[in-house]
């Protein structure tokens, strides 16, 4: 007895380490086999109209291997596990046998398959794309354009021009992945932007250049540990909008920035917006709380009075490197030349 299936896209069929056991034949549709290991979705392969799905799991009912949904409207035809054995049963011994050998050896060349896949995707993170670029970039920036300071009323200038013309040279990297770069960089607070009070150019702060080197060791451990997990968390609006607003209120108050603030919930929740114009939403806050940016705590006499604590200048940098390298994460430098070409 077999039964059809009908599946939505992006319907799961099942779930890696789910019991195995039946089969599954396409009758229409297509299906995406994949595994997530480690952060990273990595597909397997898409099986189409009339192949089987289940193969690895179903003499043994071992767990699945991978996971399956449909990549579209897809029906399925099921063959149970009872059905299988049945007919594996009326086999000679011998068959069943090579059989079950040449699944044991197929689910070993897939594991194998899917670490390289994963040691693949994370050489393609390390060599293409722009952090790369960016961890030389921040190394100019912090030691190699003293000689270029213009010191105006005892504040350090650097001329923007100068700084993406000589960064290109010395690198010699192409001047529209400098620029792109660099508007990131400054996009995101890292570089302070400015016009030089004296002729009114455009210019980057001196002090803000020497301490990018803050990028360049998140940049380096941005594949490891907490770093890789806050870079491929998808933040809200909402989460960003509620950390910079802490951030202001901070320095509205004249909080020491640099030191752990403690604030009190309740009052946060009219008084941010009053302050900064940001609405205080406190579940906004639970991935600072997982990235132990931030720290929730209960009066223990009075559950329901909260308060919270951070270091202001840690929170607001550390979100600004975060979103720094999704961004460069996100940039396609043959995009970017069709653009300019265009």
């Amino acid at each position: 007895m077999t039964d059809k299936l009908k599946m939505a896209k992006d319907e799961i069929l099942f779930n890696e380490g789910d019991p195995g056991g039946g089969v599954f034949v396409i009758e229409e549709g297509s299906v995406e086999i994949f595994r997530e290991k480690s952060g990273v979705h990595l597909t397997l392969t898409i099986m189409e109209k009339g192949e089987v799905i289940g193969l690895l799991t179903c003499l043994t009912e071992k767990p699945r291997t991978a996971s399956a949904k449909a990549k579209e409207p897809t029906i399925l035809r099921e063959i149970p596990f009872a059905k299988l054995k049945n007919a594996l049963g009326q086999l000679p011994e011998w068959l069943s046998i090579i059989i079950k050998e040449y699944n044991i050896r197929l689910s070993s060349m897939l594991d194998m398959n899917v670490d390289q896949g994963l040691r693949l995707d994370e050489m393609s993170h390390v060599l293409v794309d722009a952090r790369y670029d960016a961890r030389h970039i921040c190394g100019i920036l912090a030691h190699c354009l003293q000689s270029s300071v213009l010191i105006i009323d005892d504040v350090s200038y650097i001329l923007e021009d100068d700084v993406r013309q000589k960064v290109s040279d010395i690198l010699d990297l192409e001047e529209y992945k400098v620029n792109h770069i660099l508007d990131i960089l400054s996009g995101n607070g890292l570089l302070k932007k400015t016009l030089e009070p004296d002729r009114k150019r455009h210019a980057f702060v001196y002090q803000s250049l020497e301490k990018i080197t803050d990028l360049q060791g998140f940049i380096r451990e941005s594949e490891y540990g907490l770093n890789r997990k806050m870079i491929r968390f998808s933040f809200k609006d909402s989460h960003l909008r509620t950390a910079r607003g802490l951030v202001q209120y901070a320095r509205q108050k004249k909080m020491p920035l640099q030191k752990s603030c403690t604030m009190d919930c309740k009052l946060l929740s009219s008084d941010l917006k009053n302050v900064v114009g940001t609405e205080f939403r406190k579940e906004a806050l639970a991935p600072f709380e997982a990235f132990k940016l931030i720290e929730v705590k209960s009066n223990p006499t009075n559950p329901k009075n909260e308060t919270l604590s951070f270091v202001p200048a840690t929170l607001g940098r550390t979100l600004a490197l975060v979103l720094t390298c999704q961004q460069l994460i996100k940039v396609d430098y043959s995009q970017l030349k069709v653009g300019i070409a265009g």
